[in-house]
């Protein structure tokens, strides 16, 4: 047995010892082994995560430039619009992506919150 067979089997005593790999513990999805899947599809699903990923990380940057006309509005209203467009923006760029890379909406209450507190300043 090779040491890094050696260092495997103790850390499955360790973990079986802790109770780590009771039948409670090991949830997760369930295998589909009854689809036929084409070749390649595994590197399609990986290319289409690594993309959406990579979306998202521009679009984190994009949503962030969003905001500064916010605090420029003249008004509520102006205000409401520039927030709106921005939510439009965002629902339009989150069908691009994966769901669990989809970035998040403005929050309109709090932001007229926040550009009302910096009108008092």
């Amino acid at each position: 047995m090779s040491w890094i067979d050696h260092i495997v089997e103790r850390q499955i005593a360790e973990a079986i010892a802790r109770d780590e790999l009771a039948p409670a513990h090991l949830h997760g999805a369930s295998l589909d082994l009854d689809t036929q899947r084409t070749d390649g599809w595994w590197a399609e699903q990986f290319v289409r995560k690594e993309r959406s990923r990579l979306l998202r990380d521009d679009a984190v940057r994009e949503r962030a430039a969003l905001q500064p006309p916010f605090w420029r509005a003249g008004t509520v209203a102006e205000l409401t619009a520039l927030v709106a467009a921005a939510n439009k923006w965002v629902v339009d760029t989150n069908r691009q992506m994966l769901p669990a890379d989809g970035i998040d909406l403005f929050d309109p209450r709090e932001v007229i919150a926040t550009w009302r507190s910096l009108q008092q300043t």
